[in-house]
This record gives structure tokens, sequence and C-alpha cells, in this order.
């Protein structure tokens, strides 16, 4: 079975290429299908992006027309992404190639209701040309039902490694962040949070902030804040430096407002490492049950969770234990190639 994937490049950091990575490198993957992998965009100037938009969409339309794919395995974010893969989407379906839409982005639905008519008109055909489409759990599932009949849309959980045993460390005193750094993944909250207890935290109690930083407005928040004792701004780190970051916090907090699947609560689950969020979209079907979660921009309620949570070891020990169980069950990266061959399968029995 030939796999055409077209999704980010590696220098892309985020989501899409952490899933479309472990496809790539997955060797029970491999030895089920020959997977050809296309990048249609990269991070960098817009020139660059745009060569690598036209070679990739090129070298994805000359496999395509060689009959060199038989399924079309798309990963899709909302706008360019949409109409940048959607119309390769069509494409593969005049060739009689089986396809694929792998829907990545938190706020799709909401982008395309921003959309004017002829524009959805297009995004509604895109979705129509594709024989499947892959979520990132049951929320989505039910938000994309507007455009795809529920029972083509499949729910693949992302994958993530997973250690064969909880590496907790229960006595750490770092409290981390990992992600993008903007508005919307909540970073601001989170600053305003730390500001609120910051006199009745113990004295080595520190923030680290992993990521890059959108907004170029930071380092000088934390120093307007005087909070510069307090955060840590770590930036973006390789896959070491992001193990030894999960292996040595006590707490993960992540306050954001939008997310598909997290790959930044899977990694902290993965590693046991007891997480601070919020309950929007798929966080309960990650954490419901675990642990209570608060409302996007409740500052207060962000602060309050994080001097409980952080006073109370056993609880932090239990939340651990928990996660660890639940993310080595139905969110491994076995799980998640496992039912991605399923749905192959459906396509070409």
């Amino acid at each position: 079975m030939n796999v055409l994937m077209v999704g980010v490049d590696k220098y892309r950091t985020g989501g899409m290429w952490t899933v479309a990575e472990m496809y790539i490198d997955s060797t029970e993957y491999n030895e089920q299908v020959h997977l050809t992998y296309v990048a249609t965009s990269t991070a960098g100037s817009k020139l660059k992006r745009l060569n690598a938009m036209f070679q990739g969409w090129r070298k994805a339309k000359q496999i395509i027309a060689a009959g060199k794919a038989d399924i079309l395995h798309v990963h899709m974010a909302e706008k360019g992404s949409t109409f940048r893969k959607g119309m390769l989407v069509k494409y593969a379906r005049r060739h009689n190639v089986k396809t694929i839409i792998h829907i990545h982005a938190g706020p799709f639905m909401e982008w395309y209701h921003t959309l004017s008519d002829g524009k959805k008109n297009h995004v509604r055909r895109y979705f129509e040309s594709a024989d499947r489409v892959i979520v990132l759990g049951n929320y989505w599932k039910k938000k994309m039902a507007e455009l795809k009949p529920e029972r083509d849309i499949k729910v693949i959980y992302n994958g993530i490694n997973v250690p064969e045993h909880n590496l907790y460390c229960a006595d750490s005193h770092n409290i981390i962040y990992m992600g993008r750094i903007n508005e919307k993944k909540g970073i601001w909250d989170l600053l305003d949070a730390v500001k609120r207890i910051n006199l009745s935290l113990p004295e080595n109690t520190v923030f680290q902030i992993y990521g890059e930083d959108e907004t170029g407005k930071l380092e000088n928040r934390i120093a307007e804040m005087g909070l510069e004792k307090r955060v840590e701004i770590k930036g973006w780190i390789g896959e070491q430096e992001k193990q030894n970051a999960y292996l040595n916090a006590m707490i993960m907090v992540l306050p954001t407002y939008i997310e598909g699947l997290s790959m930044t609560v899977l990694e902290s689950m993965a590693y046991g490492v007891p997480v601070i969020t919020t309950g929007i979209t798929t966080m309960p079907e990650l954490l419901g049950g675990i642990t209570d979660m608060i409302v996007p921009g409740d500052t207060e309620a962000l602060a309050e969770k994080i001097v409980e949570l952080g006073q109370d070891q056993s609880k932090r020990k239990e939340i651990s234990r928990k996660e660890f169980e639940k993310v080595k069950k139905y969110f491994s990266k076995t799980e998640m190639i496992s039912k991605t061959i399923e749905v192959y399968h459906e396509l070409i029995p």
C-alpha cells in the first residue's frame, strides 16, 4: 500500500510535525505501508515559504499523476493550509486516489464560520472529496459533522512515546509552561496568576517558560511585573532538553484558550507531570476524572490551583499515577498507528 503523506517540515515547530514525525519514524507503520512524505510548508521568510509550498505541491502532484499513491493522507490546519491541501485532495480524487484529511487545528470551525459564502463552498467541496476525515477527539467529531457525515469521521488521538515506568519527580520545585508563547495559549494569564501568588510561594519555586516567543513581549512583561527572580525564559529547546524539563518538573501549567489535542498535555502525562489547564475542547477527554480544570481567563482560579497543587505532594502523586495510566492505555504511539492503519484498510481492503 503506497501512502503519500503531506504536511509541514521539521522547521515548523508544533503538534502537526510532532505527529507526522511519528509516522515517518515508526517501524510498525513503515512495515505495513510504503510511505512518501512531502512537506508543503516550512518556517522562514515569505519567499522561502512560498518556494516550499510550490515545490511540495508539484512533487505531490507528480507522485499522484504517476500512479504511485494509493492513499493521500494530508495533515491540515485552518487558513492557507486548508486551501493548499484541499486542492491537492480534489486533484487526488480525480486520479482515483483514496483521500484522508487529518485535521490538527483547534480553531478550524471557528475560522470556517468567518469565511465568505464562496470560500465556504470551496472548503465544503474539499471535504466532500475526502473519503475520510481524521479528527483528534470526539469533541471535534461533533464539530466537523457540519462538513462531513459522522460515519466518515474517525477519531484518532495523537500518539506519544510513553516511558515504560512513571518517571515523575515529586520533590521538584519547577513549574513549567511548554509551547508557543502567544495570547491564545494563555501565557499572560499565567504571568498574572504568578503575580497574584508571588509572595506566598516558597522562594525556590521557579516558573520555567519553554517555547518560541511569538509576541516578542515576554521578557519585557516579566520585568514590568517584577517577576525576574520567579520566572525563567528558556526558549525553544531540543528533544533531549525537553525530556529533561519534564523529568525535573513538579507541575505543568497550560492555561490555553484553544487546542486541537494538546501534545504538551500528552507529553506531561507520559512523564507523569501533574497538569493544570483549561477545560476546553478535548481536555476533558485527556484529563476528565483525573483533575479539575479551570475556565480560560480565570486567573484567580489558576493561581489558587497552582498553590493548592504545589502544597499537596500526595495529591500530585495521585494525579501523576492516573495520568500515566491513562496515557499509556489510550494515547500511545502504537495505538495511533494501529487506528490509522485500520482507516487505510477501510479504504483499501
